[in-house]
């Protein structure tokens, strides 16, 4: 799968790769964001642009339409998302509880794919 080569190569990063002090990418970012990937692979239309954050995190994007989606794996069992419609505006949240998180980033990925 693309994305997760994707993820694999940005793996690779050293620490300062934003010409900064950004530290390289947390293994837990890189665990969690291909078990999300695989896990929405049976309907995923759209794949994400993935980038690294400067915080050692990973960070997934889809741009369908008029609706925009950024999933970001941030600390280990919390994922922040911020989901956008040109036409309702935003809505962020960060999702702690690990079964919540899953059920509602999946639901999210299937809202952004609707276009």
């Amino acid at each position: 799968m693309f994305v997760e080569s994707h993820i694999d190569n940005l793996s690779q990063l050293e620490q300062g790769w934003d010409g900064y002090d950004a530290p390289r990418i947390e293994q837990w970012a890189i665990l969690d964001a291909k078990a999300f990937i695989r896990s929405i692979a049976a309907f995923l239309q759209v794949d994400p642009h993935v980038m690294p954050t400067n915080c050692g995190g990973l960070q997934l994007e889809w741009v369908v339409g008029d609706r925009e989606l950024e999933v970001e794996f941030e600390a280990p069992s919390i994922i922040h998302y911020l989901k956008t419609n040109t036409v309702n505006g935003e809505d962020e949240e960060e999702i702690i509880n690990s079964n919540k998180q899953w059920e509602t980033a999946v639901n999210l990925v299937k809202w952004v794919q609707k276009g």
